[in-house]
C-alpha cells in the first residue's frame, strides 16, 4: 500500500508553491507571513502589490495616531509616544518580509533581488525598479524557479 499525499489547492500548475499568477489579497497577506524570511522562488505581481497595499492600509493610519498633531511653532508633528511605540514594533515586525516579498518580486522578472539598490541612483533608479516591479511576470521558468 502506498501513501499518495492530498492535492495542495495553492500550488500553481507547474508545482511552484511560490508564484501563482493570481492571488486574492487575503492569499497574499498569508503568504506574505507565511515566508516570512523567504528571499528564494518568485512572488507574482499580484502577491506584491497586494502586501504593498496591505502594508500602506495598516501603516498610514498607524504613522497619524502617532503623530496626530503639528506644533504650530516649529511646524514639526508632536509625537504620541505610545502609537510611535506601537507603529515602530510593526514597522520592525514587517521589515524583513517586506523585503522578502520585494527579492521575490525581482526574481518572478528574472531580476537579481540586489536590484533593489538601484533606487539609490537619484531619480533614475527608483523609475527602474519601479518598472521591473509593474512589469509582467516571466511565463518560463527563470534561474529562480519555475514560472505558475
Amino acid at each position: 500500500m502506498t501513501f499518495m499525499p492530498p492535492p495542495v489547492t495553492d500550488q500553481a500548475p507547474t508545482g511552484s508553491p511560490l508564484a501563482p499568477r493570481k492571488v486574492s489579497f487575503g492569499q497574499a497577506i498569508s503568504r506574505f507571513y507565511g515566508n516570512y524570511a523567504n528571499f528564494s522562488g518568485r512572488a507574482s505581481r499580484s502577491e506584491y502589490w497586494f502586501a504593498w497595499l496591505y502594508s500602506s492600509l495598516v501603516g498610514l493610519p498607524l504613522y497619524r495616531l502617532a503623530f496626530p498633531s503639528i506644533d504650530p511653532d516649529t511646524g514639526l508633528p508632536i509625537p504620541n509616544m505610545l502609537w510611535l511605540g506601537i507603529m515602530s514594533l510593526w514597522f520592525l515586525a514587517n521589515l524583513v518580509p517586506s523585503l522578502a516579498v520585494l527579492w521575490r518580486r525581482f526574481h518572478d522578472v528574472n531580476k537579481s533581488g540586489g536590484y533593489y539598490f538601484m533606487a539609490l541612483i537619484p531619480i533614475v533608479g527608483a523609475i527602474l525598479v519601479l518598472i521591473a516591479l509593474c512589469k509582467d511576470s516571466d511565463a518560463q521558468q527563470n534561474r529562480f524557479g519555475p514560472a505558475a
